[in-house]
């Protein structure tokens, strides 16, 4: 048996991030359901054994602002 890493423990287990899952897009701003592969239609925080991440479902966190800098002048 394999140990899990730290990243595999980090990753939210829920049907949003599947691979075998289908968000059904909604015209309210409503959380969508989802269509799975395995289970038919559920929530999206729904998760099941057959759980298959997906990494292009996730969206990237927004890079931090650069600091401000200042010009400085070497010359004396």
């Amino acid at each position: 048996m394999t140990k899990k890493s730290e990243r595999d423990e980090s990753i939210e287990r829920t049907c949003a991030f599947c691979e075998f899952a289908t968000p059904i897009p909604l015209s309210t701003g409503e959380e969508p359901d989802i269509i799975c592969e395995k289970h038919g239609i559920v929530g999206a925080e729904h998760c099941c054994r057959s759980f298959r991440y997906d990494l292009l479902k996730r969206s990237p966190k927004e890079k931090r602002p650069l600091p401000k800098m200042t010009v400085i002048s070497l010359d004396d």
